[in-house]
């Protein structure tokens, strides 16, 4: 082989080595550009993902707050209407318990319950029945007569200038008092239950 042969063929060897070469790197380089991308992205995507999640956490945070604020401020509202209905009831209590007594059903259903109560914590003698003026003596007769076998002895009755409805009785200086004023005594015990009813009947 002619040396200008020779060193064309030498050439052309070189630059196919240089060829595979640089392939070969570019490939490598291919590789690792393609898992530093892939890391990357990995990175990236985790961070988002982390982001993401600490970003719902907040809201989810917020949102329970808002919740127990709103749920703070609709106690409170109930509360002050609750208060402000009591108050307006209060001042109608003693008259519409007055007016009851005028109403003969619901008049003889306060009397047996006073009866009642009288029995189980008053000694059962010497009785004496305080109540409004003008109560029927034929309800006092069919006192006397449901309370015949119950007492030691018939009770006496009075008519009590201040009684406008309801009973008084009294014995062995012990007293029951179911008048208006003696049933609305405890305030603070009626308008807790009053407050328990309403909430019964307008849940939270």
């Amino acid at each position: 082989m002619k040396v200008p042969d020779q060193e064309k063929a030498l050439m052309e060897l070189v630059e196919a080595y240089q060829e595979s070469e640089c392939r070969l790197i570019l490939e490598k380089a291919q590789e690792e550009a393609a898992g530093i991308v892939n890391r990357v992205y990995r990175e990236k995507r985790q961070l988002l993902h982390e982001r993401i999640a600490a970003e719902r956490k907040r809201v989810i945070a917020r949102i329970r707050m808002a919740q127990a604020e709103l749920e703070t401020t609709r106690r409170q509202h109930q509360q002050q209407s609750g208060l402000a209905l009591l108050q307006r009831g209060w001042q109608q209590l003693k008259p519409r318990l007055e007016l009851r007594w005028q109403d003969q059903a619901a008049r003889k259903m306060w009397v047996g319950m006073v009866l009642q109560s009288a029995l189980e914590t008053l000694p059962r003698r010497n009785w004496i029945i305080k109540h409004p003026a003008g109560w029927d003596a034929q309800e006092q007769k069919e006192v006397i007569a449901e309370l015949a076998d119950q007492l030691e002895s018939p009770p006496l009755f009075e008519s009590g200038q201040r009684i406008h409805a309801g009973l008084i009785i009294e014995s062995d200086n012990t007293r029951l008092d179911a008048t208006p004023d003696g049933l609305l005594t405890d305030r603070n015990a009626l308008e807790a239950r009053l407050l328990a009813l309403l909430n019964q009947e307008h849940p939270l």
